[in-house]
């Protein structure tokens, strides 16, 4: 259960939650045909690749798995975090093909110690931040309203490992409200964590993903680009993987004109240029 300190933010401590957005293709043979009898071989089951993804992507990544998956006939596995707990995971040997991170950063620091193929780097989508009430809680959505006493809690993802935590801190210093909501803020492991947060009413706002806050019942509002770093959120293959086919054709849609358009349905600005 999050609490709130005084003085200093705390980390919730959850598992870190991985999501199966595979489908199954049918793979046996029909009736009447040899696979039917007794003893003979199963055919093999389609190819896989695990997609390690940021947790702003969890609204888009059901739709983008499943026309992937029915444009190639290969399965995905998913796994969702914070950017930084999914490089962690990377760089102690988890089996991952692709890791679709919410900052180039964190993709960069892998390319250079030889963690991701820098050949299949691409920025798919450029991130944004929303400001998120709890429903029947304090209003307007404004981020002047994160000041008021009548806000008690307020929620972001982690800045130490998060991305778009470290933009909702650099939102809070550039409208020079940090030091009266600081003492407010609870730290998630990630966006999805915020979200439920507000959901259950444990907290009165999030600074939360864009993507996430979409659809939301309460009262919400758009964060404005300018008041915080561009969130360029990459993808890249990592090195050793061993479906290298599947996970670059897992790229190459989420950089495409499909993975795209599913992207900017979701709510995500897409850039011009797609490579590095």
């Amino acid at each position: 259960m999050a609490r709130r300190i005084r003085r200093s933010p705390i980390r919730l401590r959850t598992a870190l939650t991985v999501l199966c957005a595979a489908s199954t293709l049918a793979c046996g043979a029909g009736p009447g045909d040899a696979g039917d009898r007794a003893g003979a071989p199963a055919r093999d089951a389609p190819a896989s690749v695990m997609v390690a993804a940021a947790a702003d992507l969890a609204a888009a990544l059901p739709d983008l798995v499943g026309a992937f998956e029915r444009q190639t006939g290969l399965r995905v596995e998913t796994t969702i975090a914070s950017s930084g707990q999914l490089a962690h995971q990377i760089r102690h040997g988890a089996p991952i093909d692709v890791f679709a991170a919410a900052d180039r950063d964190w993709i960069r620091q892998l390319e250079a110690e030889g963690r991701i193929d820098p050949e299949t780097v691409g920025v798919y989508a450029l991130g944004g931040l929303a400001l998120v009430m709890r429903v029947g809680g304090p209003e307007p959505a404004e981020l002047a309203t994160l000041a008021d006493p009548a806000v008690r809690r307020v929620a972001i993802p982690n800045p130490e490992y998060a991305p778009y935590g470290r933009a909702a801190m650099e939102v809070l210093t550039r409208v020079g409200i940090r030091d009266v909501v600081e003492p407010k803020l609870i730290f998630a492991e990630n966006l999805r964590q915020v979200m439920q947060l507000v959901e259950t009413g444990n907290v009165d706002a999030v600074l939360t993903g864009h993507s996430l806050a979409r659809g939301w019942p309460g009262a919400w509002t758009s964060v404005p680009d300018s008041l915080h770093a561009p969130l360029e959120q990459a993808v890249g293959v990592v090195s050793g993987t061993k479906n290298p086919d599947a996970a670059r054709a897992f790229v190459r849609f989420l950089l495409g004109p499909e993975g795209r358009a599913i992207l900017a349905r979701h709510g995500f600005a897409l850039p011009e240029d797609v490579g590095e």
